[in-house]
């Protein structure tokens, strides 16, 4: 005991306080370990080292931006070029038969045409040759079809929609259905039509046709 006590005098006399048995100690690398465990604190445990590898894709706009701008400099394909796939070029059209050209040429020349023939004898195929050439020459063409599905399969409109009738509006007298067909748009849509083609005529009642026809000649 009394030399524990001449110990700790001499340790308070050079300025040194005694250490305390909990106290942790300092190993040689720097880290501190707890007594007891022997394990360093999560303080003063070294970090670990970043690997320098940057990642391909942008961490945010402004990253992707400016990767973009360098791409173009150097002549690179941008993030969104480089998935950018060309469409397919459109189907080509089969040519037309002796019997179909003849056609064109007698609508080229502005004669009426009454076209006619079994199914898928290539009657659409000359509507849409048709459509195509006369606005080549810069006609101004309307498709015409009694329903609704033989309207879309052509890229057309119905009669109705087009003279601007409801099919109720068959019991009105003429001046009635003139007068339907004068309102500003309608009136518009007739006038600046230079070639009327109605697929599926063989669908149309007589009486569509014939006040049709009438309509269309009082304008």
């Amino acid at each position: 005991m009394q030399l524990l006590r001449e110990g700790f005098a001499r340790e308070s006399m050079a300025g040194h306080l005694p250490r305390s048995p909990t106290k942790p100690q300092r190993t040689a690398a720097g880290s501190s370990v707890k007594a007891g465990n022997g394990f360093p604190s999560e303080a003063s445990s070294s970090k670990r080292p970043r690997l320098n590898n940057p990642s391909k894709y942008p961490e945010s706009s402004h990253d992707a931006f400016v990767a973009s701008a360098n791409n173009e400099l150097r002549g690179e394909k941008s993030f969104d070029e480089e998935d950018e796939v060309a469409p397919p070029p459109p189907p080509e059209l089969p040519p037309l038969c002796p019997e179909q050209q003849r056609a064109l040429e007698l609508a080229i020349n502005g004669e009426n045409l009454f076209i006619t023939g079994s199914g898928g004898c290539g009657k659409s195929r000359l509507v849409k040759a048709l459509y195509d050439t006369l606005t080549a020459y810069g006609k101004t063409v309307h498709l015409l079809a009694p329903t609704g599905q033989a309207a879309v399969n052509i890229g057309g409109r119905t009669i109705f929609s087009y003279i601007g009738w409801r099919p109720d509006d068959l019991g009105l007298a003429n001046s009635t259905l003139v007068a339907k067909a004068r309102r500003k748009h309608i009136f518009s849509r007739i006038k600046s039509t230079e070639v009327l083609t109605i697929d599926e005529i063989s669908m149309v009642e007589r009486q569509v046709f014939e006040r049709l026809s009438y309509v269309l000649s009082v304008i």
